[in-house]
């Protein structure tokens, strides 16, 4: 991959870290459900296992 692609990787990958987190702070709130929490975070999380086992194989 390129250095540009690279950074793009990085950057949506401390996106989803942020939007996780900020989920976690709304389904502990109570402001979201756990139904939502899981429908908005499953995609972000299969993304970053998806960009770990990338990692791991190059």
């Amino acid at each position: 991959m390129s250095y540009q692609s690279d950074n793009i990787t990085e950057q949506l990958q401390q996106l989803c870290i942020d939007l996780i987190k900020k989920l976690d702070n709304l389904r502990a709130e109570g402001r979201i459900s756990e139904m939502e929490y899981i429908k908005h975070t499953q995609l972000k999380r299969e993304f970053l296992k998806n960009i770990c086992n990338m990692s791991h194989k190059e």
